[in-house]
C-alpha cells in the first residue's frame, strides 16, 4: 500500500497590481479577502507552490472607480483547497483621484511602414484621464497626445491602439482604458 503523505500548508493570496491611469501605490489600496487559504498536497507540489499564490492581475488603468471584484482561486494540479473558499474578493480603493474627459485632436503617428502613408480617420478622440484634482484642473487638451503605432500595418483601413501621452508637467495624471483610432494606410504617392 503506497499512500501519498499529504501535507497541509497555509498560503497567502495576492494580486499582481499594474499601476496606471494616475493610480499609484501611494493613492490606491488593494485588499484581498480572504488573505490566505489552507491547502493540502504532496511535498513536492507544495514546495513548488511556495508560500504565496497570485490569484489574478489587476490593471488599474482599466478600473475607473473604487470597487470590489470577484476572482476564482485556481490551484495547481495535485493541490487541494482545504478552506472551501474558491473565490476571493479584491477591493480597490482610490484616494484623492478624480477623472476628467477630454476630446483631443493631437495625434502623433509612429512606425509607419516605409513607402506607406497613414491617415487617421477620427478627427478627434474622447478619452478619460485620472489624477489628483489640482493637476486635472490645470491640464489642457494640448497637453495630451495620442500616439498611434503603425508597426506591421498593412494597406487598408483598420483600428490601431492609441497610447495616450500626458505632458511631463502632469506626472500624476494617466489615461484610463485602452483607446484606439481608425486609420487608413496606403502606398505613398510619388
Amino acid at each position: 500500500l503506497n499512500a501519498q503523505i499529504q501535507r497541509i500548508k497555509e498560503i497567502r493570496l495576492a494580486a499582481d497590481v499594474i499601476y496606471g491611469g494616475g493610480a499609484t501605490a501611494l493613492n490606491t489600496t488593494v485588499d484581498i479577502e480572504p488573505s490566505a487559504i489552507r491547502v493540502s498536497g504532496g511535498e513536492a507540489v507544495l514546495e513548488e507552490l511556495g508560500d504565496k499564490l497570485t490569484v489574478c492581475t489587476i490593471n488599474l488603468a482599466e478600473i475607473e472607480k473604487s470597487g470590489s471584484f470577484e476572482y476564482t482561486v485556481s490551484l495547481p494540479e495535485g493541490v487541494t483547497n482545504q478552506t472551501g473558499v474558491s473565490e476571493v474578493t479584491i477591493s480597490v480603493q482610490f484616494a484623492g483621484l478624480k477623472t476628467r474627459e477630454f476630446t483631443i485632436e493631437n495625434f502623433q503617428m509612429v512606425n509607419v511602414p516605409e513607402g506607406m502613408e497613414a491617415e487617421i480617420i477620427n478627427a478627434n478622440l474622447t478619452i478619460k484621464v485620472r489624477g489628483p484634482e489640482a493637476e486635472l484642473e490645470a491640464l489642457k487638451e494640448r497637453d495630451i497626445t495620442a500616439v498611434v503605432d503603425f508597426s506591421n500595418a498593412e494597406a487598408g483601413t483598420a483600428t490601431y491602439k492609441a497610447a495616450i501621452v500626458v505632458s511631463d508637467k502632469y506626472p500624476n495624471v494617466g489615461a484610463l482604458k485602452t483607446n484606439s483610432v481608425s486609420a487608413t494606410v496606403q502606398q505613398a504617392e510619388g
